[in-house]
């Protein structure tokens, strides 16, 4: 079973009580809606977001198993939508949530899946969590030198971000970037290995800049961050799980903001994984918790 990162920390700090309306923004496995379910009975309500399809229908019935096999009085929504709409998903019943949990890593099974997630794993260059948006592939069709580049460098920090979106547009126009193995190509054919990153695959840093571009990962958490004060309820609680610097500084940035205006309370430091938690699943250690509580 896929154990979340930071679960019993993030579910100890968003603190879901009897009665209250949480948000899974990232129901994913449902490694973490498990946790929330008997914490709201009786009376309260699980609204599980995700933008992949293909989860959604086996993970609410997991759910929907949990809550009769206990006999919890908790009422499990599902949708397949992403976080960042979460106002209007509210707007449309006009309710406010107690408690929003958002998990901006992925699963295991994404990475080993046939996606085209990871430059390990053959596969058709989709790269979207929700496996009926356009693709990667279609996307750097019709992208522009100058585009790619920019993501390269913003998103992944990418040394060789001009030669790198050279050769990427290079192959796209000529049909050549439909597979992972095809862009791991065009980055291995112009960045030597032994001169790339202190070790790490030179694709690394491409792969996971594109996956940031393709999704609209940071575009989506700050729709979230926005949304914020105006989809909590008095007293609600925020815990968001980030994976990589953009992700935690915008995060960060957006708790210092809204805790100086007022509006609630946000702990200075982050939560991070315990070493033996690092130890059992290395993909842990770069995981941060931030969390904010708005004001009663």
């Amino acid at each position: 079973m896929h154990v979340p990162v930071l679960l019993h920390e993030s579910i100890n700090q968003l603190d879901p009580q009897p009665g209250d309306l949480i948000v899974d923004g990232t129901l994913g496995l449902g490694g973490h809606s498990r946790e929330i379910l008997p914490r709201i009975s009786p009376d309260g309500t699980l609204l599980g977001l995700d933008l992949d399809p293909t989860r959604i229908e086996g993970v609410t019935r997991e759910l929907e198993r949990e809550v009769s096999s206990r006999s919890l009085d908790v009422a499990v929504e599902t949708r397949h939508a992403s976080y960042a709409s979460l106002r209007d998903i509210l707007a449309e019943s006009g309710r406010r949530a107690d408690g929003v949990l958002v998990d901006l890593g992925f699963a295991s099974d994404q990475l080993e899946g046939e996606r085209g997630f990871s430059f390990m794993q053959p596969g058709p260059l989709q790269m979207t969590y929700d496996p009926h948006a356009p693709s990667l592939a279609s996307k750097l069709r019709g992208a522009s030198e100058g585009e790619i580049g920019t993501a390269l460098r913003e998103y992944g920090g990418e040394r060789y971000w001009k030669r790198i979106a050279r050769s990427i547009v290079l192959r796209a126009k000529s049909g050549e970037l439909q597979t992972t193995g095809d862009l791991r190509e065009a980055v291995t054919s112009v960045v030597p290995r032994p001169l790339a990153h202190g070790g790490i695959h030179p694709a690394t840093r491409t792969f996971q800049a594109l996956r940031v571009w393709v999704n609209r990962e940071l575009e989506n958490l700050d729709a979230l961050l926005a949304a914020l004060p105006d989809v909590m309820n008095p007293g609600g609680r925020v815990a968001i799980i980030s994976f990589h610097s953009l992700e935690d500084s915008r995060v960060r940035s957006a708790f210092r903001d809204m805790d100086r205006s007022g509006l609630g309370k946000a702990p200075a430091k982050p939560t991070e994984p315990k070493l033996d938690e690092v130890v059992a699943n290395p993909r842990s250690r770069s995981a941060k918790l931030r969390t904010f509580t708005f004001n009663r």
